[in-house]
């Protein structure tokens, strides 16, 4: 298995999926499947999400949550809603300390099935 921007799912990825589906939920082995999705995902490497101003005026950037956005949103609201209204960024919470990101050479790992990862 590999990266891809592929729209087309695989059969190994599909068998991977449902593998991990009727590890939660085995009575779903009696359905039958009528038609399924691919596609990209805007994720970024570090899964962290890319938010804040554009270089074009009155244009925000939000994206990149991947998987987590739907845990994270309510944080990420607020910080979009002070951005657009305030028309900046909102200031990282003093008691954090983010560190810069270092270039690293990318791990060739197996992702594992998407319904696990939820």
């Amino acid at each position: 298995m590999y990266n891809s921007y592929r729209q087309r799912g695989t059969l190994a990825v599909t068998r991977g999926v449902l593998g991990a589906v009727l590890e939660l939920f085995p009575s779903f082995s009696r359905l039958k499947i009528m038609r399924q999705w691919a596609g990209a995902v805007d994720i970024t490497p570090d899964t962290s999400p890319i938010m804040g101003l554009s270089p074009v005026r009155n244009l925000y950037i939000n994206c990149g949550w991947g998987t987590g956005g739907y845990k994270a949103i309510p944080a990420g609201g607020d910080t979009m809603a002070h951005t657009i209204v305030e028309d900046k960024p909102q200031p990282p919470d003093p008691r954090l300390r983010p560190r810069p990101l270092r270039a690293r050479r990318p791990r060739r790992r197996r992702a594992p099935p998407p319904a696990v990862a939820h």
